[in-house]
Order: structure tokens, then C-alpha cells, then sequence
């Protein structure tokens, strides 16, 4: 009877034991389920922030290159552009293949200027729209007259100091021509090879003429190559001496 006894006690530790070995089991495998519940929850957490932060850099991008679209139209369209010498009807001053900033601002608020150097478009006779660099010589409401090597504004003589060769001819202004409201007359450094406002076609029309101010793009002030001539592009005041020489 007491063996009996002892191996049913046995048999209730041992259940005992087993429960407690099951029960340890699952308490570890729920904890290792819950600890990959948060790997997972952490996981995705961090993968949002990653596609938040990818997200917010891709538009801090779109906005930065929608500014640099916007600035560069401004600047394009309101305050200044590059362009670059062709040719050499602006010798000395200008050299062929010189790079050039043009303002396109000043002019919104003051009138060009005599010697000012302006940019305006040119259509060449195939249709194709260059744009040509010249000096200002005659201003709106003036006469000018080239004649015997010298320019004349209003009669008097215009002291020069910039350009190279001679006036061999007059051309539009051989006889005093009188400027518009708001016509200038221009004319390149190197006189005798510049296609400008003096220059006439083969049946004696002016074939550039005088520069009204609505085509004019700008006036070149810096000049940004080659670096050896990097700078400011000097400037020439205008000096009316007097009556024409004998």
C-alpha cells in the first residue's frame, strides 16, 4: 500500500515538473515571438523614416532646382547674359572670340549713354538673326556728319581717343543725318572695316541704320575671357571740342 502511495506521489512531482518545463517553454517562446514583433515594428518603423527622409530630399531638390530655373531666367531675361565677340569691328577694345557680360538692367532706368557699347539683333539678309556689338556715337535728337575724318555732333567735333583707322567714308552720315527721338547711331572701333550705322547697300539704303532704344539688349561692361583681359571694360567720356577743323 505505501509503495503505492510513493508512486503516485512520484507520478504528481513529475507532472508537476513537466507542467512547470512546458510552461517554462512557452513563457520562451512567447518572449522570442514578442522580441521579433518589435525587430519587425522597429524594422518598419525605421524603413518609414528612411522613405520620409528620401522623400523630403527629393523635394528639398525639385524646390532648390525650381529656384535655380527661376533665378537663372531673372538673370538671363532682366539683369545680364553672357556673349561672346565675333569678328573684329571692335578692335583694339574688343578682341575676336572675347567672352562679355551684357547688362541688361541699367537701361530699364537710365538711357544709354554716348560710347556706351551696346548688343542689339541684326537679321542678315538670309533671315539669320545675329546680334551685333557697336559704340554709341549719336544720341536721339542730335545731328551727326562724318566728314574729312571727323565726326560732327551738331556741327561741333567729337574729341576720339578709342578707335583705329580713318572714316573713308560718311556713308548714311556723309551729310548731316538727324536722329529720331529715340534713334542712336553706332559705329565699331575699327572704322574702316565695321559694318555699322554708317554702312549702306548697293542701292544706297542704310543696310544696319540708326538703333532705336527697344532693340537694344544691353551694354557689355566685364569682360570674363581670356583671363589675361578679366575685368571691367573701360569706359570712354565724351568730349565736344568745338567748331571742325580747317
Amino acid at each position: 500500500m505505501e509503495s503505492q502511495d510513493q508512486e503516485l506521489q512520484e507520478k504528481f512531482h513529475q507532472g508537476l515538473q513537466e507542467e512547470e518545463l512546458t510552461f517554462d517553454v512557452d513563457a520562451d517562446y512567447q518572449m522570442e515571438l514578442q522580441n521579433k514583433k518589435s525587430r519587425k515594428s522597429l524594422e518598419s518603423k525605421i524603413k518609414k523614416e528612411k522613405r520620409k527622409k528620401r522623400l523630403a530630399s527629393g523635394l528639398e531638390f525639385v524646390v532648390y532646382a525650381g529656384i535655380a530655373v527661376i533665378i537663372t531666367y531673372l538673370v538671363l531675361n532682366f539683369i545680364g547674359q553672357r556673349t561672346v565677340v565675333e569678328g573684329n569691328s571692335m578692335w583694339p577694345t574688343l578682341n575676336d572670340g572675347e567672352s562679355l557680360i551684357v547688362d541688361k538692367l541699367t537701361y530699364r532706368f537710365q538711357a544709354p549713354k554716348r560710347f556706351d557699347i551696346i548688343v542689339f539683333p541684326y537679321q542678315e539678309n538670309n533671315g539669320r538673326e545675329v546680334y551685333y556689338i557697336k559704340r554709341i556715337i549719336g544720341l536721339p535728337g542730335e545731328s551727326i556728319q562724318i566728314s574729312d575724318n571727323q565726326i560732327l555732333i551738331d556741327g561741333k567735333v567729337l574729341e576720339e581717343e578709342y578707335g583705329y583707322g580713318q572714316y573713308t567714308e560718311g556713308g548714311y552720315a556723309e551729310k548731316p543725318l538727324y536722329l529720331g527721338a529715340d534713334e542712336y547711331f553706332v559705329i565699331g572701333d575699327n572704322r574702316s572695316i565695321s559694318k555699322d550705322s554708317r554702312y549702306l547697300n548697293d542701292l544706297g539704303q542704310p543696310e544696319v541704320g540708326c538703333i532705336h532704344r527697344d532693340e537694344i539688349l544691353g551694354r557689355a561692361v566685364f569682360r570674363i575671357w581670356p583671363l589675361s583681359e578679366f575685368g571691367k571694360i573701360k569706359t570712354v567720356e565724351s568730349n565736344i571740342i568745338g567748331s571742325p577743323k580747317e
